[in-house]
């Protein structure tokens, strides 16, 4: 490659291979972040993480995925199992919204009942606040 750029060029990468290095580092970020940003245009899915309060003065994270356009949604509220995350719950809230569902996974107490109750209330009232989530219908029975 080098007869290709010449005898100029050559002295110069000879002379300064801490720039060719540089430069070498710059393009590969560089298309890194193209290939983000074009699957990012073609992701069908929308994600918004959420911080909550909870009661005890904690906080609570959770991801909601949901189709990128329309709303608001039905909101499935996906408690992951034993071991598991967040995170880790990717796929599967994935599929919700592939259906046309918000899925919000959150972490929550896996040890204890009423922690694990103050974050569910704390997911549900959140819920109450977005726009995306479409708001529970009250029937009566009777």
């Amino acid at each position: 490659m080098l007869g290709v750029l010449g005898d100029g060029m050559r002295d110069f990468i000879q002379l300064r291979p801490d720039i060719s290095g540089r430069l070498i580092a710059f393009l590969a970020g560089l298309l890194l972040l193209t290939a983000l940003l074009w699957a990012k245009a073609r992701d069908p899915f929308h994600r918004e993480w959420l911080s909550l309060k909870i009661p005890d003065g904690g906080r609570c994270s959770a991801l909601a995925v949901m189709p990128d356009s329309g709303g608001p949604f039905p909101v499935v509220v996906w408690c992951h199992g034993a071991g598991g995350s967040v995170e880790r719950s990717g796929e599967t809230l994935r599929q919700f919204a592939a259906l046309g569902l918000a899925a919000v996974g959150f972490e929550y107490d896996k040890t204890n009942q009423v922690g694990f109750d103050a974050q569910f209330v704390a997911v549900l009232d959140e819920l109450e606040k977005k726009k995306w989530a479409a708001k529970a219908q009250q029937t009566r029975n009777g």
